[in-house]
């Protein structure tokens, strides 16, 4: 908190400047939201890229999302259980297919 103290001929006047906190409910919300958008926006750019290039590599999806390796794995085995993708072939000469498009 910050004050500021003023004084004048008719007498002083002191001003205090604070922020109000977000309750934890208020914060889990904008947080909740923000990570919807950010995942949302995350696997809309992998099905793009695979709809794109069906021989993408996970370095490659790294770089298109910005996310780890461990990430873009996380987002294509979540990807494929929610049957919106599926790999075809073998892990190395196969390729990716979409079954829904962003």
């Amino acid at each position: 908190m910050q004050f500021t103290f003023n004084s004048s001929k008719q007498g002083f006047m002191a001003n205090f400047n604070y922020s109000v906190q977000k309750t934890s409910l208020e914060v889990e919300k904008t947080v909740g939201k923000t990570v919807g958008k950010t995942v949302g926006k995350t696997v809309g750019k992998i099905i793009n890229a695979i709809t794109k290039d069906p021989n993408i590599t996970i370095p490659r999806l790294m770089i298109e999302t910005g996310l780890s390796r461990r990430g873009v794995e996380y987002q294509l085995n979540k990807l494929k259980q929610e049957k919106k993708i599926q790999r075809i072939g073998p892990a190395k000469g196969g390729h990716w297919e979409a079954l829904v498009s962003e």
